[in-house]
């Protein structure tokens, strides 16, 4: 079985689970209010605040970048925290292409989650400019993302969302393989820090979107929407590589031994749950657990061996 069919039938069987899945409109959810926490976060810190008082900017590029660097890293491991039991907390459509096409989430799921992530993001950045004065609406963008003016061409500026994203997503991939037994670490910080290190890479060129809800939604507050398809297609395209490079070249059984061969074939027949969205698998395991322990523990009460009588004294 070639490994484009398999990653079909694990596609197929997982949206069958996930159509009888209870919990599916729970993590839709979840998806939307982390997408507006996000949003919302990472686009306070890029308002275009008034000038001090002497004529000078407030904040030097320097200090903006490093200001949306840790401000978007730590937003988005503390979403993942948060949320990540219950949907898995992708907060990306780019994350979610990725895992869609690395087999680790059903096309149900992905048709689900990014509308509920663009819901989301568009609400966050609305909510941002409801709190925002109102004598900076027409002078500040509520930190959408642009290029820098000097690229000769947008193509530049695609080409560098979609070498970020494509960093960004990898390791999120890697991080949710079941095949992998070696990690000992937070995830959520791991993609926290990654995030941070693509924004200090590149928000001096192209912004550093790496998200199309983290432009989409500055855009509809803004109205703004000259740009927009670079932070739309450059980062979808790096997501759905990163899912492609990682299920075709990393992902495989020649990962195993002989005992895990067999095993990994019997689940894919079966339509293995994909990794990153089985908290409701786990929650039933555990629920098990507990009922077995709850029946084993309940055992009949042991009968108290009888005393023979004594005999009377003479």
């Amino acid at each position: 079985m070639t490994a484009a069919s398999r990653l079909l039938r694990r596609m197929v069987s997982s949206s069958s689970r996930d159509l009888r899945s209870r919990g599916l409109w729970r993590a839709c959810l979840a998806e939307c209010v982390g997408s507006l926490l996000l949003v919302f976060f990472c686009c306070a810190p890029n308002i275009d605040f008034p000038i001090s008082p002497d004529g000078s900017e407030c904040f030097s590029v320097d200090a903006k970048v490093l200001r949306a660097g840790f401000t978007s890293g730590l937003i988005v491991a503390c979403v993942v925290w948060s949320l990540g039991h219950i949907s898995g907390a992708h907060i990306n459509p780019a994350l979610t292409l990725g895992f869609f096409v690395s087999g680790n989430v059903s096309l149900i799921r992905t048709l689900l989650y990014i509308p509920m992530q663009c819901t989301g993001g568009v609400a966050g950045a609305l909510l941002l400019k409801l709190l925002t004065p109102f004598q900076l609406h027409n002078v500040t963008s509520f930190g959408i993302n642009s290029f820098n003016p000097t690229l000769t061409h947008p193509a530049q500026a695609f080409g560098m969302e979609l070498v970020l994203t494509f960093a960004m997503v990898l390791p999120v991939i890697a991080c949710t393989d079941r095949l992998r037994f070696d990690q000992t670490g937070s995830m959520s910080l791991a993609a926290g820090l990654q995030v941070s290190c693509c924004i200090f890479a590149g928000a001096v060129l192209s912004g550093s979107s790496m998200n199309p809800i983290r432009t989409l939604g500055p855009a509809v507050a803004s109205g703004r929407y000259d740009q927009l398809w670079v932070y739309i297609a450059g980062p979808s395209c790096g997501g759905g590589l990163s899912g492609i490079c990682y299920a075709l070249l990393f992902k495989g059984s020649f990962m195993l031994t002989g005992d895990e061969k067999s095993t990994e074939k019997g689940n894919d027949a079966q339509g293995s749950p994909c990794q990153i969205c089985q908290c409701e698998a786990n929650g039933a395991s555990r629920l098990d657990q507990r009922t077995k322990t709850k029946t084993t523990t309940t055992t009949a009460p042991t009968l108290r061996p009888r005393r023979r009588p004594r005999r009377a004294r003479r």
